[in-house]
Formats: structure tokens, sequence, C-alpha cells
């Protein structure tokens, strides 16, 4: 099966919302734009405003940067 990267990721794969990569799915909502989705990676939060994802619902997945 996929293997989750936990923390500490150092290889390119899918984040998906459903968080089996091990990363947590975030709402973010600027002040002066459009409310996204970013992920939580280790102790960092990955931003994906203005990237549309692959898929459009629940199965939606974001390539990890």
């Amino acid at each position: 099966g996929e293997k989750k990267c936990g923390e500490d990721c150092d290889y390119r794969h899918i984040h998906r919302i459903d968080t089996h990569c091990g990363h947590k799915a975030i709402i973010h909502k600027p002040k002066d734009g459009n409310a996204h989705i970013d992920f939580v990676v280790g102790d960092k939060v990955e931003c994906y405003q203005g990237i549309e994802p692959l898929g459009k619902s629940f199965d939606a997945a974001w390539p990890s940067r």
C-alpha cells in the first residue's frame, strides 16, 4: 500500500483531504483572498492557494511540494 509520510516527508506524493498520506488538511481563509485547502507537514503549513486539485469532491488530491 501507500506509505505515510508522517512528520518529516522527503518524497513527492499526493495530499488528500482524508489524510491518507499522514498530513492534515486545513482550511485557510485569508482576509484578502478566497478560502482554500492547505496541508500541515511537520511544523510547517504548505499553502495551496491557486492550485487546482486533481478530482472534484472528497477524493480530490493535490501534488505535494
